[in-house]
């Protein structure tokens, strides 16, 4: 007591006594209390001092000082790594947090600052973080519980979806969060190609084809439009009122063997039965059924399609039934939106029916096929975007 406020003479004294005698634990808890923030150095060594004499227990107290302490001394990892053996406060782990920044170690700061975050916004700074370093297991976690409790912001979800459709254990989240980002671009060329990545990974390769095609329609590939199975054009398929062409040419096995063979297999396939297929010399790139049930496909779909793209128009003149002479004009065609959507079903080539829809759009009908261009068409085309919001649709369920 006599030595209160006499610092200097309090701290001579203590040391003379340890001096006297090493096992003096008054003294050594005095001289802790008299370094304290004040010599670094010297104060770790007593509470060291202070552990020795009388337990891990006596300089447990100690602890968040001599992180303190160990900071000022440049020891940075000592104390991180002596805070992270005390019980966790929200205090704590903030200090932690900063200086795992410190050291280097980005993705155990953004594990302690999730474990204090008291916002949304806190928490998506974290996903964010997550997803930068490719922290995979942690983003899916975080990722999850975010989305179950509501909508991420645009850039955070774009972030998500990107970083993670090429894993394994994301592939599943990215195909979560693919249909909404999509639905509102369905433009998107690179979202398409990697929604179908992530598809691949969790062995959904039909759907992963679908939109892997679209990706391939808005980037203008040059490659064939794959052919799958035809399967019966949903019913029923109505004729339309108006009759075919008076020039226009059958197609037989005696005309055109190689077209009539390709199209009686496809209309096998679609369970269609034509009264007969004709060639309309003045027609474009359209197909549609006459009155008597003759399919009449103008002359402009020999040069401009594929047999995939082939197969597409068929269905898609099946489908349009009575609406499907309205193809030989210009402009748009209401019908044309819904019955992309049922054709599909029958003939689920993507790549196919990009391309078709993109050449019987209302603005480029009826000029050259050759010059149009399918990436520039289809961001505005309406059929296009009821058929892919279809097929996210199937992707969601």
């Amino acid at each position: 007591a006599r030595l209160e406020g006499r610092g200097d003479e309090a701290r001579a004294a203590f040391e003379a006594a340890l001096a006297e005698d090493a096992s003096q634990v008054v003294a050594v808890q005095a001289l802790v209390e008299l370094t304290r923030g004040q010599e670094p150095e010297r104060f770790v060594a007593m509470v060291e001092r202070l552990a020795a004499l009388a337990g891990p227990e006596a300089a447990r107290a100690h602890a968040p000082a001599v992180a303190d302490a160990y900071v000022a001394l440049g020891r940075v990892n000592d104390a991180y790594r002596l805070l992270g053996e005390l019980e966790e406060t929200p205090e704590r782990l903030r200090r932690r947090a900063a200086l795992a920044r410190q050291l280097g170690l980005a993705g155990e700061a953004f594990a302690l600052e999730e474990k204090v975050a008291t916002s949304r916004e806190e928490l998506e700074r974290v996903l964010e973080g997550y997803l930068e370093l490719q922290l995979v297991p942690f983003a899916v976690r975080l990722g999850s519980r975010l989305l179950d409790e509501g909508p991420l912001s645009g850039a955070l979800m774009r972030l998500l979806a990107e970083r993670l459709s090429a894993t394994e254990q994301g592939a599943a989240l990215a195909v979560r969060v693919w249909p909404t980002l999509l639905s509102q671009r369905v433009d998107d060329a690179d979202g398409w190609t990697l929604l179908a990545e992530a598809l691949v990974r969790l062995g959904k390769g039909e759907l992963a084809g679908q939109a892997d095609g679209f990706g391939a329609a808005l980037t203008d590939s040059e490659g064939a439009a794959p052919f799958v199975e035809p399967h019966e054009v949903p019913k029923p398929v109505v004729n339309s009122a108006e009759p075919p062409p008076a020039d226009a040419v059958d197609v037989s096995m005696e005309t055109m063997p190689r077209l009539a063979h390709a199209l009686e297999e496809l209309l096998v396939g679609f369970a269609l039965a034509p009264r007969k297929v004709v060639l309309d010399p003045a027609g474009g790139v359209e197909a549609w059924v006459a009155s008597d049930g003759t399919l009449v496909l103008g002359a402009g779909t020999l040069g401009a399609f594929g047999q995939g793209e082939l197969a597409a128009l068929l269905a898609l003149a099946a489908a349009l039934g009575p609406a499907g002479p309205s193809l030989k004009g210009v402009g748009d065609v209401a019908a044309l939106d819904a019955a992309a959507v049922r054709a599909f079903s029958a003939f689920p080539s993507s790549l196919a029916f990009a391309r078709v829809l993109a050449q019987l759009d209302g603005r480029v009908r009826g000029g050259d096929p050759l010059a149009v261009q399918v990436s520039a068409v289809l961001p505005e085309c309406t059929a296009f975007r009821a058929l892919a919001l279809a097929v996210l649709e199937s992707i969601r369920t």
